[in-house]
């Protein structure tokens, strides 16, 4: 059971980051079973993705989709109870969004194909979303990610700027990050079992695959 003062931690270092990493958040063999009902769909939209030629907007070799649009492939398991109404996450939620403050956006599946590359540095939370584009930061936008396999270096990876979630939403938009000679990313190496929650506002990108294998990771935005 997850105490008051491990809620306090994970708020303390997602305040600071701008995400929390949330080691062994789920059972290994419930991932396995999402990760199972998920691999046809996946299979499908990534012909079909190569048929478009990329609509998706993500770049070659990449691609999202609502999980919500296959809900048939949801049955009885880890989905409700860990994935979408988790305890834990909703107890953070309250911490960084408010309690009863927030609401379920929408649930992608995000995988990121052998052969793809660096996408751009990039904040996920939109103008329209912001209270202020130029003002001091405030958490209005929170993801919640679980890799459907193991993640590393070699095979997509998210790379996250931590401390970026603070700066004003303006920022890479009058700024682009690409004109920045050096910046120092965190890469995010997880296990099944492993979670991330972070602030909508983080400056992220996705690295390259090199392996021969999909990379998917569900991604659930509160």
């Amino acid at each position: 059971m997850t105490t008051p003062q491990q809620l306090s931690r994970w708020e303390r270092e997602f305040q600071l980051n701008g995400f929390v990493v949330l080691r062994n958040l789920i059972a290994v063999a419930s991932v396995q079973q999402m990760a199972e009902q998920l691999a046809p769909v996946i299979q499908a939209q990534w012909e079909q993705a190569q048929q478009d030629e990329f609509k998706q907007g993500r770049g070659a070799g990449r691609l999202a989709f609502d999980v919500g649009s296959f809900a048939r492939f949801m049955k009885a398991g880890p989905w409700e109870q860990e994935y979408l109404s988790n305890p834990v996450v909703h107890a953070l939620l309250d911490r960084v969004l408010g309690a009863g403050g927030w609401r379920t956006h929408w649930t992608n599946v995000e995988v990121c194909f052998p052969g793809s590359r660096y996408m751009g540095w990039h904040s996920d939370q939109t103008p329209d979303e912001t209270p202020d584009m130029d003002g001091p930061h405030q958490t209005v936008r929170t993801t919640f990610n679980i890799p459907l396999v193991d993640v590393g270096w070699a095979n997509g990876a998210m790379e996250i700027l931590p401390g970026s979630h603070l700066l004003p939403r303006s920022f890479s938009i009058t700024q682009p990050i690409q004109e920045i000679a050096h910046i120092y990313p965190h890469r995010l190496e997880l296990r099944l079992g492993d979670a991330i929650l972070r602030d909508g506002n983080g400056l992220h990108r996705g690295a390259p695959n090199l392996t021969d294998v999909p990379r998917p990771m569900l991604d659930h935005t509160y």
